[in-house]
């Protein structure tokens, strides 16, 4: 078993990403602050690749183990967090687990975006995304656009025939199509990088932001607001996330015995003039 080193890992498989590295460096901080050593990963393939990084660290004795898992990971990882002295588990659903979990749900964010392009008279609404690597987001979607009773475009996804994973991608994504006509009057976006190039495209086209499609990002990046059409997101609770993280496992180290607890935090909608 780990323990006795006055040490955690932090282990975050998008942090290869811009806006997936800003939580860890904050959980990161924190224990710093408190005089705790850190040790930050990110990024693995496969849940194998992932166990043997865990079971390196346990016999490197960490105390603690802070973890962001994506929906598909299977048993093998968690055989061996189980070992740890301490573990909180982030995750866009709540895991098989008995460990301390965070539901990072970004469901919330998303259904509030549908409910404010059909409040504000938008009918056709896509989405505009990588659709595997976005599961819980695109089934969001689809379950509050069904909730208005609205269909959905055999189009609403985009990234079923292309690739959509960053605003080069999604605007060539976009300039590729062949029909002339664009078929949707608002657009939920994966992250804020594809929101801005399919602003772009949009805007290369003749078509107006907010006026013709109204446009939401994902991650509430630090740029949206200051773009030349601010940018509606969905802010990620990534100040809220760290800090709730830091709390449970922190308190987790100090008295192992505790129940176990989870704790859902909500993304939420921020409105910017880029949806209308």
């Amino acid at each position: 078993r780990g323990g006795g080193t006055n040490s955690v890992a932090v282990f975050f498989v998008r942090a290869s990403l811009g806006t997936g590295r800003q939580v860890p460096d904050i959980i990161s901080q924190l224990f710093w602050d408190n005089e705790k050593k850190v040790s930050f990963l990110g990024q693995t393939s496969s849940d194998d690749v992932l166990a043997v990084i865990l079971d390196d660290l346990l016999q490197r004795h960490f105390d603690g183990m802070i973890i962001e898992l994506p929906i598909s990971i299977k048993n093998k990882p968690f055989e061996v967090l189980k070992k740890f002295p301490a573990a909180v588990i982030i995750s866009a659903e709540k895991q098989n687990s008995d460990m301390d979990q965070i539901i990072w749900d970004r469901t919330s964010g998303i259904r509030e975006a549908v409910n404010h392009f059909v409040k504000t008279g938008r009918r056709e609404i896509g989405f505009l995304a990588d659709a595997e690597m976005n599961r819980t987001k695109y089934q969001a979607f689809i379950s509050q656009m069904r909730k208005h009773r609205m269909d959905t475009l055999k189009t609403a996804t985009l990234s079923e025939a292309w690739d959509m994973h960053d605003a080069t991608s999604c605007y060539e994504t976009l300039s590729s199509l062949k029909n002339a006509a664009f078929p949707f009057d608002a657009i939920i976006c994966g992250n804020d990088n594809i929101a801005v190039a399919a602003m772009k495209w949009l805007s290369d086209k003749g078509i107006r932001v907010p006026e013709d499609v109204a446009i939401t990002g994902f991650d509430n990046d630090s740029f949206s607001e200051f773009l030349p059409t601010p940018l509606a997101s969905v802010d990620r609770k990534k100040m809220e996330t760290a800090h709730e993280a830091y709390k449970l496992l922190s308190a987790r180290m100090k008295n192992p015995g505790l129940p176990q607890k989870t704790v859902r935090i909500p993304m939420s909608f921020v409105w910017r003039q880029s949806a209308g």
